[in-house]
């Protein structure tokens, strides 16, 4: 009973913290869901007009509230998987099982990534859009050595 209350108080904990972390997008890490580090408008020499801009913004801004409810699914699963591997007999059926779900919603993710991005992509003139995908639309590039390139 203990082990499971102190299982259960973890859990709610690690999402309180995720949640803050969660609301900020991916963060120094990138990956599917573009967070706001990702902020194609702030790259150098693109020239956005304010329209543009507030399109962009709109769009963005659209899909990270669409994409937050999967992130955080995305957490749970992690959290869930993390508690499988911990049993003092892990049963490899059920991880699979969650290893499955955790890569659904990140496909499901890498979707409305791929919306968001063609939807963007369409307010840009074909100059822009090449300078986009020159800068890695707009997402910073880490060395590995937890710095930027």
């Amino acid at each position: 009973m203990k082990r499971t209350l102190l299982a259960v108080f973890v859990l709610a904990l690690s999402l309180a913290l995720a949640g803050a972390a969660f609301a900020q997008g991916r963060g120094m890490r990138g990956g599917p869901g573009m967070g706001p580090m990702c902020d194609m408008t702030r790259i150098p020499g693109l020239n956005l007009s304010a329209d543009q801009s507030a399109k962009i913004n709109a769009l963005q801004a659209a899909h990270l509230k669409d994409a937050l409810p999967v992130r955080n699914q995305l957490q749970i699963k992690r959290l869930e998987l993390r508690q499988l591997w911990l049993e003092k007999s892990p049963d490899q059926a059920k991880i699979e099982a969650k290893q499955k779900e955790i890569q659904d919603l990140r496909s499901q993710l890498f979707s409305k990534q791929t919306s968001y991005r063609l939807a963007a992509l369409k307010e840009l003139t074909p100059e822009q859009q090449d300078k986009v995908k020159a800068a890695s639309w707009g997402c910073p590039r880490f060395s590995g050595k937890g710095g930027p390139r």
